[in-house]
């Protein structure tokens, strides 16, 4: 016999015991707290867990004669006047009981891991407080663990960025995404999908602050119904190939896959719904009446753009009036002028002036040319430039509206490319309010300095 002397809950106790008696059956049988339990031969499953000096251990894994002079915390210990401790309390409240058997053992381990992290937070994973717990802090495994889980992390977020380019380009070659999204960038990458999803991933990160545990539901649902969506279409591929011997027995298997993770999606998203997960169940109708929409736009494109035959003579085009807005009279100025008379005799030079001082000094030198260009000057009080120009042009096509306008713009092209900075792109607006006006053309004259 050996004398051993140990504190349990609080509790001196001075027995002598057996040397090759178990911890656990110490515990249970000579001081009669049942709340232990053995419910393996093996040492795997936890049940036996208790607190030895802080530390959790499997008391089925130590002899009673090992402790001699230690502190034991069971589960009957953690109660304190009557009261259940508040990790007892939260797993009868979140319904973590189960049958009960494991419950204690796995609330000692979460007290173990709790003490030795008493305020968790998401800067640091459960995968790194329990690793930190059982092997320290700052140990070689601690850090293998750390970086082994950075680098799976990494795979996924790769497999995203090499997979979501593929199929984007794959959809919008079959016309459900812009087809900016098909073409290849200079790296031989699908850029536009990278960039899409590098933006998406951005805006995720800043609206839910980086809290892995509010992007979790979205990943959880994101992932099982494309798993379920995957088995599904393996069945109607297995089914569409049913000539072809075992057909069957692959569909079963690709149908049981896709009703259990269907099911897994389901519960995930009504369990998580408030968490994050109604987005997802939210944006996937959207985005499939999205594509939906662009499909039916590519449709009605092609219809509207297509030839019944490829001999199709050309449409008869009348001269075009030909309007160069100006400044004033400079290089730039006379560059698209020149091109303008180029390409039809019927051109007018157009200059939108502040007052009438201005338009008066613009009169006075244009009188002094001899081309033979003929000049409108519109007085504009308010200083805009587009309204009193789309004014114009709309005065021009009601007097003779079988003739396209065509606008020809002056546009000086700086050495360097920071001095666009200094200029106020007059050309560039008037380009894109151009763009979508009718029976219009816009001619850009680049005048490099």
């Amino acid at each position: 016999m050996a004398r051993v002397s140990m504190t349990v809950n609080g509790v001196r106790y001075d027995q002598d015991v057996e040397p090759r008696l178990l911890l656990v059956h110490f515990i249970r049988d000579s001081l009669g707290l049942t709340g232990t339990h053995v419910g393996c031969d093996t040492s795997n499953c936890g049940a036996c867990t208790v607190l030895l000096d802080g530390q959790a251990v499997k008391s089925c894994t130590l002899l009673a004669a090992q402790v001699d002079g230690a502190e034991l915390l069971t589960i009957e210990g953690m109660e304190q006047n009557g009261q259940l401790h508040p990790l007892q309390e939260g797993f009868w409240q979140e319904h973590g009981l189960q049958c009960g058997f494991c419950t204690p053992g796995m609330i000692l381990a979460a007290k173990a891991l709790l003490d030795a992290s008493p305020d968790p937070s998401e800067a640091e994973t459960v995968v790194s407080q329990l690793t930190r717990t059982l092997v320290g802090t700052g140990t070689p495994v601690h850090w293998l663990v750390q970086i082994s889980t950075a680098l799976l992390l990494v795979l996924a977020a790769n497999t995203a960025f090499a997979d979501f380019p593929r199929l984007g380009s794959i959809l919008a070659r079959d016309r459900f995404l812009p087809r900016v999204f098909q073409f290849r960038g200079d790296r031989l990458a699908f850029s536009s999908g990278i960039v899409l999803l590098t933006l998406i991933s951005a805006l995720l990160i800043v609206w839910f602050s980086g809290s892995v545990t509010e992007l979790i539901p979205l990943y959880t649902i994101g992932v099982f119904v494309a798993f379920t969506l995957s088995q599904a279409g393996m069945v109607r591929h297995w089914y569409a190939r049913r000539t072809e011997r075992g057909w069957r027995r692959r569909a079963l298997i690709n149908g049981f896959g896709a009703v259990t993770t269907g099911i897994v999606a389901i519960e995930v998203g009504i369990a998580k719904f408030s968490l994050g997960a109604w987005m997802v169940l939210v944006l996937i109708p959207l985005l499939i009446a999205l594509m939906w929409a662009i499909a039916q736009h590519y449709r009605e494109i092609g219809d509207a753009l297509t030839l019944e035959r490829a001999d199709t003579p050309l449409p008869r085009l009348a001269v075009p009036h030909i309007v160069v807005p100006i400044a004033r009279i400079d290089r730039a100025a006379l560059a698209a002028l020149s091109y303008a008379r180029s390409i039809s005799a019927d051109v007018t030079a157009l200059h939108i002036a502040d007052d009438q001082l201005d338009a008066e000094r613009m009169r006075r030198r244009w009188a002094k040319r001899e081309d033979g260009i003929p000049l409108v000057t519109i007085e504009s009080p308010y200083r805009a430039l587009i309204p009193p120009l789309l004014a114009y042009l709309d005065e021009r096509e009601r007097q003779d509206p079988d003739r396209p306008i065509t606008v020809v713009l002056a546009e000086f092209v700086p050495r360097r490319f920071w001095d666009y900075l200094l200029h106020n792109q007059t050309a560039l607006r008037l380009k894109l309010r151009l763009f979508f006006r009718p029976n219009t053309v816009v001619v850009d004259v680049p005048y490099h300095l």
